[in-house]
Order: structure tokens, then C-alpha cells, then sequence
């Protein structure tokens, strides 16, 4: 029979000490919930755009026939200096406009849909910086994946005007930092603060994404309808067959995209990313790993995720 050595008792006497020498990390449940966050808000950028590229079609069809002047808009305007800060998300857009201002497509994206940049910019910064967590292979990389989450939080507090936990604060290193076993418990201890500490600010701006996000959606499915209301209003008998048929396929396509749009429940899935991120911090904070429940709030958040994010960018 083999006998303990003095070291080998020792090892175990650290890990358990540390509760587990190997914690679960929830590294594949964070990565999910990154792959979320990121199809939300590549859903964002593609409503934001495709409203935009609306207004520019139905404008186009609108003023073509008559060869209406044009003029650019206000939004335009340079900034009196080089040095002066960019636009910001909810500024005026630079775009073509009818000379007669009382000509302009009634259609745009509403202000609180186009300014929620902030927000998601925040939201995504959070959800790299526990990737960053999970991912880190030594302690070099866990310290800055450590600041890196500090920064996110502190930005997600400041976006969603709320306070972080008193004791949320940088880990305090461990007495043995050396090995495999401590850097996977710091990793834990990291996630599981972090993650506690972001709870009420991703829960406020994850109502307000969903809200932009509708809005966003039924912005864009407005745009459409215009755009093929004033389209079909031009398809007539005198145009060509190969000119009418493109323009059936267009039409056609702007349909099956208002279609979309219209099943699609952008809110449910930020509300989804409230929840899957509520039971991570709950799976965190209990010892019996709820790992289950945090696998099926995820995969839910990731079906309607995805789902908004091909809705939008078709």
C-alpha cells in the first residue's frame, strides 16, 4: 500500500481548503451567453442600418418620377473644429433630403431606438470580459482579464445609473498562487463576484435593449411596407417583362421580410437575457451547481437571439 507523502497531504489539505480542486468554471455557459449578447447587438447595428437604407428606397421612389430638387440634411454640418468630438449615436444623420422639407418620407427610426448604442456597447464589453475570465490559461492573464471585467462593470453601472455592490472590488490573490487548482479557484471566485455584482445593471439594460430593439423592428417594418406600398404603386402594364419581373422579386422580398419582422419578439429575447444571466448568477452563488437550469435559460436565450439577429439583418 502506497503511504501519503508529507506534500501529498499537503495538496490535499489546499484543496479543500479551496472548497474544490477543480471548481466548475462555466466556461462553454459564458461563451453562450457572449454568443447572445453579440446577436443582439448585431441585430442593432443591421435595424439601424436597414431603417436607414429604407428611408433611402422609398425617398428614391418618391422623388425620382418627378426629379424633385434634393439637398443634403442638417445632420450634415461639419464640426467647427478638427478636434471636436464625434457625433454621437443619436445625432442627426448626414443624408439627402428634398429641398422642400415638407416632401421628406415620413419614415425614420425614432430617437430612443438609434441611441441605445451606449447600452449595448456596454453590455458587449461585460460579456467579453467574462469570456476573458474563463479563458485565461495563467495568472498574467487572469490579472488582466481581472481589469478588464472591473472596467466592464463599472461601465455597465454608469450606462444603467445604478450602484455596484460595496464589496465588489479587485480578487485579493491567494495565499498559494501557484498551480492548476488555485488559478481555476481565482477564475471561480472572479466569475462568481463579477457576475453577482453585474446582476441589477444587466437586468435594467436588458429591459431597455429589448425596448430598442422593438422599436427598432417596428421602425423597420414600417420602412418596408412604405417602401412596397409606394413601389407597388409603379408597377403598371407599360414597363418591360424583365422590368416587371425584378420588381415583383423586390417587392416579393420586402414581404417576406415585414413577414419576419412580424414574428419576431426582439423584447422576449433580452428579457430571455435577463433570465439566463439571473440563473448563472444563481448556479455561482449555490454549491449544488445548478448547471442545468442555467443550460436551459441559455439555450433559450440563444434560439430567440439568433432569431432576432436574421430577422434584422434580412
Amino acid at each position: 500500500m502506497r503511504r501519503s507523502t508529507p506534500l501529498g497531504m499537503l495538496a490535499a489539505c489546499l484543496c479543500a481548503g479551496l472548497a474544490a480542486c477543480s471548481p466548475y468554471l462555466y466556461k462553454s455557459e459564458v461563451e453562450s451567453f457572449r454568443a447572445g449578447v453579440n446577436d443582439l447587438a448585431t441585430a442593432y447595428q443591421s435595424g439601424t442600418k436597414g431603417v436607414a437604407a429604407e428611408r433611402a428606397v422609398i425617398q428614391q421612389t418618391q422623388l425620382t418620377p418627378t426629379r424633385t430638387r434634393v439637398a443634403l440634411s442638417p445632420g450634415c454640418a461639419l464640426p467647427a473644429t478638427v478636434s471636436a468630438a464625434p457625433a454621437a449615436d443619436n445625432a442627426l444623420p448626414c443624408a439627402l433630403q428634398p429641398a422642400d422639407p415638407a416632401m421628406a418620407p415620413r419614415q425614420s427610426a425614432p430617437r430612443e431606438s438609434t441611441s441605445a448604442a451606449p447600452l449595448i456597447h456596454a453590455l458587449r464589453d461585460y460579456a467579453d470580459a467574462l469570456a476573458a475570465i474563463t479563458n485565461a490559461q495563467d495568472q498574467e492573464a487572469l490579472e488582466a482579464a481581472n481589469s478588464k471585467l472591473t472596467g466592464s462593470l463599472a461601465g455597465l453601472a454608469n450606462t444603467a445609473k445604478v450602484g455596484l455592490p460595496n464589496e465588489f472590488g479587485a480578487i485579493a490573490g491567494l495565499a498559494f498562487s501557484v498551480g492548476v487548482a488555485t488559478l481555476n479557484q481565482r477564475r471561480f471566485d472572479m466569475l462568481k463576484r463579477g457576475v453577482t455584482a453585474a446582476n441589477e445593471p444587466v437586468a435594467v439594460l436588458g429591459d431597455a435593449m429589448g425596448q430598442a430593439l422593438d422599436t427598432l423592428r417596428k421602425a423597420r417594418a414600417d420602412g418596408l411596407l412604405l417602401a412596397g406600398t409606394t413601389m407597388a404603386g409603379q408597377i403598371n402594364a407599360k414597363m418591360s417583362p424583365d422590368d416587371y419581373t425584378a420588381a415583383l422579386t423586390t417587392l416579393q422580398a420586402k414581404t417576406d421580410a415585414i413577414e419576419t419582422l412580424r414574428r419576431t419578439n426582439a423584447r422576449a429575447a433580452a428579457d430571455d437575457m435577463v433570465k439566463a444571466h439571473a440563473a448563472l448568477a444563481q448556479a455561482l452563488n449555490d454549491d449544488t451547481r445548478q448547471v442545468a437550469a442555467v443550460v436551459t435559460a441559455l439555450k433559450t436565450f440563444r434560439e430567440k437571439a439568433r432569431a432576432v439577429q436574421e430577422a434584422f439583418a434580412s
